[in-house]
């Protein structure tokens, strides 16, 4: 049986950072998909119609809110790695926030290649590289509000190692890419 998420923040609405939230946290807990909708979208709202429930804007004014811009980076993401082979993997975060809204999640290849790790309001995260499979682990940061990526780090897979984000706060998420270099991936969020 599917889950469905309707818990809308305190203002009753879901912003660009928590549509991105629920999505990076169901996708590295295991989920097999992450839906997105838009209320003003579904039921088609326009003015001059009654609203079904409290619609804010358009319809077509909301195909373009950020959200559903930010949902082509997850994809593009996922897609940039074999993700059918993740797994979620906590033990990969030996230091970190593990509650609340900052909780951060984590996965890990099945065949250790790489993984991808959630911080959602861009604390800093202590993590074992050697959890990947290579002599040497790539590091990158992938930025889930633009889609970009900045290379950060590739050196030995050797103990454990702190990686700060650029930024932090609320809607400042940002996903830990590792990589096993030898292994020719592309950048991530970018097409092989």
């Amino acid at each position: 049986m599917g889950f469905y998420n309707t818990d809308a923040r305190q203002n009753d609405r879901f912003d660009d950072y928590d549509v991105r939230q629920a999505a990076y946290w169901a996708l590295l807990a295991g989920a097999c998909g992450h839906t997105y909708g838009n209320n003003a979208i579904w039921q088609m709202w326009a003015p001059g119609r009654k609203p079904m429930i409290r619609a804010c804007v358009p319809w077509y004014e909301a195909l373009n809110h950020p959200g559903a811009f930010q949902m082509g980076h997850v994809r593009r993401l996922f897609e940039s790695r074999p993700y059918q082979t993740l797994i979620p993997d906590q033990t990969l975060v030996v230091d970190g926030p593990r509650s609340g809204g900052a909780r951060v999640r984590a996965a890990l290849a099945s065949d250790a290649s790489f993984a991808f790790i959630y911080t959602p309001r861009g604390a800093p995260v202590t993590v074992r590289l050697g959890a990947i499979r290579a002599q040497r682990v790539a590091a990158s940061w992938f930025d889930p509000r633009y889609g970009i990526t900045t290379p950060i780090h590739t050196g030995e897979r050797v103990g454990f190692q702190t990686f700060g984000p650029p930024t932090s706060g609320r809607g400042c998420d940002w996903v830990l890419v590792l990589d096993d270099p030898s292994r020719g991936f592309p950048s991530p969020g970018q097409p092989g």
